[in-house]
């Protein structure tokens, strides 16, 4: 077994550290940045899940497929240090846009929850839903049109859950619905076999809250937190088990397959126990193309370049609402375009199991670190402005603001950990009209209470940096 080499392990660790000061930078200097401290806080996750990975293995060797075991040891220094680009893009981007006259997150967070804002309760509500909504659509509706309405509704909705717990105080009964929605959802999340859809909507709500709390409660709560890991992993390696054993094949019956959560928590048919299972449900957690696409591009596996890049473009901006979405998908892996540009460094991809080609693995593959650069700095630069955009259009409105900024952060940290720059470019473009429309609107119709005197908002007190 090639246990990872000291080389390995230091420029891990040296890549943690970067993309620990870059969030800690976010969180105490740039607060009007939530997009782009997303981009970051999502590859310093990336850092310790691969730390705790290489811990629990001790094998560099990492066993993806019959024709995909990349050896970590060859590339120490590109498969880790090249997780600190696009937080470093990230930060050099929030540095451009903030601006000190922006309150800060936190500091919104603490008006919103001293003055209580009329219908605002109301709309948490309505994100409280976005947990079923899935389901809702994907089970029980049969009109394809309906269906991917609902469906992206899902998807904006994703991570208002972190929005729910950072008003749970002042806003019980949204808190409320969304633990009747998280019963309901995770039953159905466990007969489809979803790991995301039963850990996430929880783990969003519980940061949301956990940034409430005090200094020293927040110590503790994170060190409670701790102790649900091993079984988390555990159980999200047993779903995979039983999603994949075909007992029951039909979609619609979910309360059938949910019924057998005995089976989840047992033994495996091959005899796996407890630390193999919460090994393989660490391993679920790493974007494994990010690691591939560095270490193999351009020695192995040759730069594509930007030749098919207009094609590519035309190809992912075609409506699906009138093609069968199956056949648009497998069309895409043939032609290599989007997750299918993931069949270039060995990965076995198909309609039904697919792999995320993220944008940093995007840029990677065509053009090294300066494909990673032009991607990561486009979206960057628009995440920053729309974001900036958004604080002063919602300036008196603080709380739809925060409210926009979380739907749209399911593209800076949701969507940016699966797809690549034209997916993302074209959902974020989508999801910033369509929501900042409507929010925009219900500024003047429904959410038309004054702004707070100018007392009660002082200047954030932001260091000089």
């Amino acid at each position: 077994m090639d246990t990872p080499s000291t080389q390995l392990w230091f420029a891990l660790a040296l890549a943690a550290a970067i993309n620990g000061v870059i969030v800690r930078y976010f969180f105490r200097r740039l607060q009007d940045q939530v997009l782009l401290g997303g981009v970051a806080f999502f590859f310093l996750l990336q850092c310790g899940w691969m730390a705790l990975y290489l811990l629990l293995t001790g094998s560099a060797v990492v066993l993806i497929g019959p024709e995909l075991s990349p050896n970590l040891n060859d590339t120490p220094y590109a498969v880790t240090l090249g997780q600190t680009i696009l937080p470093l893009v990230a930060v050099v981007c929030g540095r451009l846009f903030t601006h000190r006259r922006h309150a800060g997150t936190f500091f919104q967070i603490q008006q919103l929850n001293r003055q209580r804002v009329p219908g605002f309760e109301a709309l948490l509500c309505v994100f409280a839903t976005g947990l079923v909504l899935y389901f809702v659509g994907t089970v029980f509706v049969r009109v394809p049109i309906v269906t991917q309405a609902i469906s992206y509704l899902h998807l904006a909705f994703f991570m208002t859950p972190l929005l729910i717990g950072l008003c749970w105080r002042r806003y019980p009964i949204a808190a409320a619905i969304f633990g009747v929605a998280v019963v309901i959802g995770g039953i159905l999340a466990l007969g489809a076999g979803s790991r995301a859809l039963l850990f996430l909507p929880l783990a969003f709500f519980a940061l949301g809250v956990w940034l409430t709390l005090s200094r020293l409660m927040r110590v503790w709560a994170a060190l409670g937190s701790v102790l649900l890991i091993v079984p988390v992993f555990y159980l999200s390696a047993r779903i995979e088990t039983v999603r994949k054993d075909g007992t029951v094949e039909r979609e619609g019956d979910l309360l059938a397959r949910a019924g057998e959560i005995r089976r989840l928590v047992g033994e495996s048919s091959r005899g796996e126990g407890v630390f193999a299972n919460f090994t393989r449900g660490v391993e679920r957690m790493i974007i494994w193309s990010n690691f591939v696409a560095l270490g193999y591009s351009p020695d192995r596996v040759p730069y594509r370049g930007f030749d098919d890049f207009t094609d590519e473009f035309r190809f992912m901006n075609q409506s699906t609402l009138f093609r069968e979405a199956n056949d648009y998908l497998d069309e895409s892996l043939d032609r290599e375009f989007g997750l299918g540009a993931a069949r270039r460094y060995g990965f076995s991809i198909s309609v039904g199991g697919s792999v995320p080609f993220p944008v940093l693995a995007d840029g990677w593959s065509r053009a090294g670190i300066w494909g990673v650069v032009l991607f990561g700095g486009g979206l960057c630069l628009l995440w920053g402005g729309l974001e900036r955009g958004i604080r002063r259009l919602f300036a008196d409105k603080p709380h739809l603001a925060l409210a926009l900024l979380v739907i749209l952060l399911s593209s800076a940290y949701e969507k940016m950990s699966t797809y690549g720059f034209i997916y993302n470019l074209r959902y974020l473009v989508m999801q910033a009209a369509l929501w900042g429309g409507l929010f925009y609107l219900a500024s003047k119709t429904i959410f038309t209470a004054p702004a707070p005197p100018p007392e009660a908002m002082p200047a954030p007190r932001l260091r000089r940096g």
